[in-house]
């Protein structure tokens, strides 16, 4: 991540991908590309079963650079976020381990197909205390560590299968959209919608369908995600800014937690792998007061009957511009990755991640928003399609 985004180009590159992404030539890319990896550094790869091919090529592209690599697989058949949260928290345990490891790892990349917030980051920060961990040290390694973590989301056929992808066109997009970056014009864009971001006093948000939803973002930071994270980047003391993910193209900023009224209308969503038409979402006070939907609202309303803490309270909004990657919404397919351009994505529930006070360890759901017309302080900034 960089502030303020460079002109680290959104261009397609020479690599053809067909069915198979040439592994020895991205891995060579991520880690001179995104990562720039140097002589004599460490490396900690991390990967679900499907992403073994790319983890031994990234092996070998540290190897030829000088760096030494750890490769290190999820046994753990299911291949999703969560999985790969719990084997990070597994193997960085107890807290003294995380800490060392804060303390001497340079680079890191985890190989996983779900796009979720670094929960192993803070397994030893929960809501309560644990007297036999020492929080305060902890605290102080994920502020001081210059480790570089990069996140690679890489497609699998279990993902394609549970959200009704045609795989060969998801994963080709994938390939494509990660293997990709930003032209001097989309960084003008980007930056231009960071800059009214920072600045903002209040956000609002409308749609045909009747979303007219209010907001405010000050005081919050703004996270641009390019896919590509420096040593300076590392070295400052803010996390987000020592964490990025492929593929790259969204903003992100945590919405001042009291501060949202109105209502959302969610033209399509899923929940539990299960399409969710005409979503309604009502909020007072930044809390959701009320969900309701034209077909498949029981699973949502489930998700929210007995919240966790603020899983009801409202909690982020990012914006996608990665053009080689779309969503996949037709033909019963569901899915809506946060970079694709021209979306915007609301959650509720965690938000600390971004900035946000909503404890990380809270349940999160995501809304995509399309055909939405967003406003900062009277002035349309983007429009969703």
């Amino acid at each position: 991540m960089k502030t303020p985004l460079s002109l680290f180009i959104f261009l397609l590159t020479t690599t053809l991908f067909a069915q198979q992404v040439n592994d020895d030539s991205l891995a060579r890319k991520i880690v001179d590309r995104n990562l720039m990896v140097k002589t004599g550094e460490t490396v900690h790869i991390y990967s679900d079963q499907n992403g073994v091919s790319l983890m031994e090529a990234l092996s070998k592209a540290c190897a030829a650079k000088g760096a030494t690599a750890y490769p290190k697989l999820n046994p753990d058949k299911f291949q999703g976020a969560e999985s790969m949260n719990t084997f990070l928290a597994s193997e960085l345990s107890p807290a003294d381990k995380l800490v060392n490891w804060l303390n001497t790892t340079d680079v890191c990349i985890i190989l996983t197909p779900f796009d979720k917030d670094p929960t192993w980051l803070f397994k030893d920060l929960g809501r309560r205390h644990d007297a036999s961990v020492n929080q305060q040290a902890v605290r102080d390694a994920l502020i001081n560590t210059h480790t570089r973590i990069l996140y690679i989301n890489t497609p699998t056929h279990a993902f394609a299968e549970g959200l009704s992808l045609n795989y060969n066109t998801y994963e080709q997009m994938s390939w494509y959209a990660i293997d990709a970056h930003y032209d001097s014009a989309l960084a003008t864009r980007v930056n231009g919608l960071k800059g009214m971001l920072a600045k903002a006093k209040q956000i609002r948000i409308t749609s045909p369908l009747g979303t007219n939803l209010t907001f405010s973002t000050t005081g919050r930071p703004v996270l641009s995600y390019d896919g590509q994270v420096t040593t300076e980047e590392a070295a400052g003391r803010a996390l987000f800014k020592k964490i990025d993910k492929l593929p790259a193209g969204m903003l992100e900023v945590s919405i001042v937690e009291n501060s949202a009224n109105g209502k959302v209308v969610v033209s399509q969503t899923e929940c539990d792998y299960e399409a969710v038409n005409q979503a309604t979402l009502t909020f007072v006070g930044g809390k959701l007061q009320s969900i309701s939907a034209k077909d498949g609202g029981e699973c949502l309303k489930n998700k929210f009957a007995s919240p966790q803490g603020p899983q009801d309270v409202i909690g982020s909004i990012s914006f996608g511009f990665n053009p080689l990657l779309m969503r996949m919404d037709t033909h019963g397919s569901l899915y809506w990755p946060k970079a694709a351009s021209g979306l915007v994505t609301l959650t509720v529930g965690s938000n600390q991640f971004p900035g946000g006070n909503n404890a990380i360890d809270t349940p999160q759901v995501s809304f995509p928003l399309t055909n939405v017309t967003v406003e900062i302080d009277g002035k349309v900034a983007f429009k969703a399609h």
